[in-house]
């Protein structure tokens, strides 16, 4: 045995969370969730929806274990990483090894040469999903939209040149998550920084492990976060609360803000009639104070506040906006339960006008609902019903995990072993629903006549019944490498107990093949099950307050991959089973309804055939059909058969591109009776990037045209709803480094 680790851990928490109806299943965690999350002001107000752990790892040296050892001051922190795997005659560096189930958040690396090879390897796959013929994520095999791949202004084109990125397209995996980086030559050091930010979710999270699939499916949905993210809209609605002060005298200046369970949505301060020059000590000796319900919680100046730094220089993001003449916006949501006291304190004699102005609104508690807007298609000519519903939460959260690693070889076979356990405890109770579910409204999809609603008020709260839950679960993986041929085998016995409901185990197998024919080609299979615990049906059904029985998937795939220096693609045919509950139209009754099939081939290629134009694409041909039960032979809603996209880059020079993108979705079904059709739908993206230096800093000036030609088109969302695809969306975007 050449190397044994033990994990311990033991996690408990106390929180709570919010569910919309049981198909969204808010304990599933995706990629589209994740998007979702990223342009929630919401999402930071409260505890997580499911229970996470935040963390990151990066390029420290690690030498630095132990203070009583030689290395502790080692600092040669570009040159650090996990270890050294061997994956099918290949030497690579493991930058990340995340156990599942997680979610990579965010990843930034830099480098002065960006010649390597990037994998990402999921759920023990020796197959990467992910392929990067560079240290250098603006080479994503998929286009994510500037917002989610950040290109930092040093950045040159060449491999050999210098490259830096920030990378925040969520990367969720259920079971496991490996990053490597294949260098030219590993005995060579080359300078690799990077930091990778993740989550670990408690075991038994149903995580949807990401796949470049699901990138295709919600290209819209990424579209509309890069949107989002590249333009924040500051909130101006609720009560608008304002003071203008002029002069400013020394001393507090208040500002009232109205009493109840509210939350300050936005707050700008604007200062004027002040010499220029003044600005930084002005916001220096100008200090914000804000209590909520009796306690102080914000006591800084100005300047820390907005994040604006000394000098208070122009600058905008997320949350935060400044146009470094003296106006000042933040969008963090500020929630209270009761009374909130804002105060300026002026401790400067330089004088100025302040203008103060504040925008509350009501705030549900952060345990009591969730709203969700689902347009429901009601006839092929577009009608639709909506609605708002909402349910409250509060749910107790324990957990606990311990495991053991460890590889040995016998004789030319390598074997990497893993065993864990794990248990979660969950109680709690499944509210009924508050308001809004009866709050109707109607419209048509395709002659813009969407209703504006208001936000019903939460009149009532009917917690229910406390319910108990707990799920366990013990899994073994051995992977393989015996030359050409790598094998994973595992197996995961779960067992799962619902008071009054469930009380039950299964056992979940998995195996994996991967066999290099030459130095370009390779074949690979793998087979899996896993197995996810039941939801709870809300209120709106004839058998509200069931938690359903856990639900097992099958999915199997084989297929192709080629990799040629300039060009390479992949082969691949799936087949998956599932059961996914879904309403029974004749009783009401929420619950399995028979199982989703879904099958077919999808053809993907990448690579530079010609120097200077860089190519990436795919076409999917997809079959996804219920088995058995009321909907027996009918396809799945929202699920197009046919899923292309190409992306074309071409360097005009080193310094300009051009680049453009075509996506294409078949019709799909917008119900489960196959009687309401979403028509196909195609799209064109373009766009330009142009690099300089400004004296000795570098800038980069980006324009791109989302649907160029302003095609109005809707997708499937699940639910039987259907959402209205990106207009016509220009983003200019310029950026320095200094």
């Amino acid at each position: 045995m050449k190397r044994l680790t033990t994990i311990l851990m033991a996690l408990g928490t106390i929180g709570c969370g919010t569910h919309g109806s049981p198909s969204d299943a808010a304990s599933q965690v995706t990629m589209a969730s994740l998007l979702d999350e990223m342009i929630s002001y919401d999402a930071v107000t409260g505890y997580p929806a499911v229970n996470y752990r935040a963390a990151q790892v990066s390029s420290y040296d690690r030498r630095t274990v132990d203070p009583h050892e030689p290395g502790w001051f080692a600092n040669d922190d570009g040159a650090g990483f996990e270890r050294l795997d061997t994956i099918r005659g290949r030497v690579e560096k493991v930058l990340f090894d995340g156990k599942g189930p997680g979610a990579i958040t965010r990843i930034w690396m830099t480098t002065n040469d960006k010649r390597g090879t990037l994998r990402f390897y999921f759920d023990g796959a020796d197959t990467p999903e992910i392929e990067i013929p560079a240290y250098d994520m603006a080479r994503f095999p998929a286009t994510v939209g500037t917002a989610l791949s950040l290109t930092h202004t040093h950045y040159e084109d060449e491999l050999s040149k210098t490259g830096g990125n920030t990378f925040f397209l969520p990367l969720p995996y259920a079971r496991s998550c490996r990053i490597t980086l294949e260098e030219p030559d590993y005995t060579v050091k080359i300078p690799r920084y990077y930091h990778i930010g993740y989550r670990t979710y408690a075991n038994g999270t149903n995580v949807r492990t990401f796949s470049l699939r699901e990138v295709r499916k919600f290209a819209d949905r990424i579209a509309e976060v890069n949107r989002k993210l590249l333009s924040p809209e500051t909130y101006t609605d609720g009560t608008e609360c304002t003071r203008t002060v002029t002069p400013m005298s020394n001393g507090a200046t208040s500002l009232h803000l109205p009493d109840g369970n509210k939350a300050i949505r936005s707050l700008t301060i604007t200062l004027s009639e002040f010499d220029p020059a003044d600005l930084a000590e002005i916001m220096q000796q100008t200090w914000l104070r804000i209590d909520f319900d009796g306690t102080r919680c914000v006591w800084c100046p100005l300047d820390c506040f907005f994040g604006a730094g000394t000098g208070a220089p122009a600058s905008s993001n997320w949350y935060i906006s400044s146009d470094g003449k003296g106006s000042f916006t933040s969008r963090w949501v500020m929630p209270y339960a009761e009374h909130a006291d804002l105060r300026i304190e002026k401790k400067t004699d330089i004088p100025f006008t302040a203008v103060i102005t504040g925008y509350v609104d009501d705030f549900e508690d952060w345990y009591s609902c969730f709203e969700s807007y689902y347009p429901t298609l009601q006839d092929d000519k577009g009608n639709y019903e909506s609605y708002i519903e909402q349910v409250p939460i509060r749910l107790y959260r324990k957990s606990f995990i311990t495991g053991i690693k460890g590889d040995f070889v016998t004789g030319k076979v390598k074997h990497n072993l893993s065993l864990s356990f794990e248990k979660q405890w969950y109680s709690g109770w499944w509210g009924d629903w508050a308001a809004g579910y009866g709050y109707l409204y109607h419209g048509n999809i395709y002659d813009n006549s969407i209703e504006k609603f208001k936000k019903p008020i939460v009149d009532r709260i009917d917690w229910g019944n406390y319910k108990r839950q707990t799920s366990s679960g013990v899994s073994f993986i051995d992977t393989i490498e015996a030359g050409k041929l790598v094998a994973m085998l595992g197996i995961r016995h779960q067992h799962d107990k619902t008071e009054k409901s469930y009380d039950g185990s299964a056992n979940s197998p998995s195996i994996g093949l991967t066999y290099k024919l030459t130095p370009e080609f390779s074949i690979y299979g793998n087979w899996m099950e896993s197995v996810i615990p039941g939801v709870t049906v809300g209120a709106k059904y004839a058998n509200k307050g069931e938690v359903l029985d856990p639900s097992k998937t099958k999915q199997s795939e084989f297929g192709v991959k080629w990799d040629r220096k300039n060009i390479g693609g992949t082969i691949s045919y799936f087949n998956i089973h599932e059961q996914l509950p879904m309403v029974d139209p004749k009783t009401n009754i929420y619950g399995y309804n028979g199982q989703q099939k879904s099958k077919g081939i999808e053809f993907t290629l990448f690579g530079e055939p010609v120097k200077g134009l860089h190519v990436l694409g795919g076409i999917s041909n997809m079959l996804v059909k219920n088995i058995g039960g009321t909907y027996d032979g009918k396809r799945y809603h929202g699920a197009p058969r046919w899923m292309g996209t190409l992306a074309l880059q071409y360097d005009m020079t080193s310094r300009f591109s051009l680049t453009s993108r075509i996506t294409y979705n078949s019709y799909a079904w917008a119900d489960d009776n196959n009687k309401k059709k979403i028509k196909p739908w195609t799209r064109l993206d373009l766009g330009a990037k142009y690099s300089w230096n400004d004296r000795r800093y570098p800038v980069t000036l980006s324009c791109n045209v989302i649907n160029v030609l302003n095609h109005r088109y809707w997708y499937g969302a699940g639910n039987n709803s259907v959402y209205l695809g990106t207009p016509r969306t220009f983003v200019v975007s310029l950026g320095m480094d200094f």
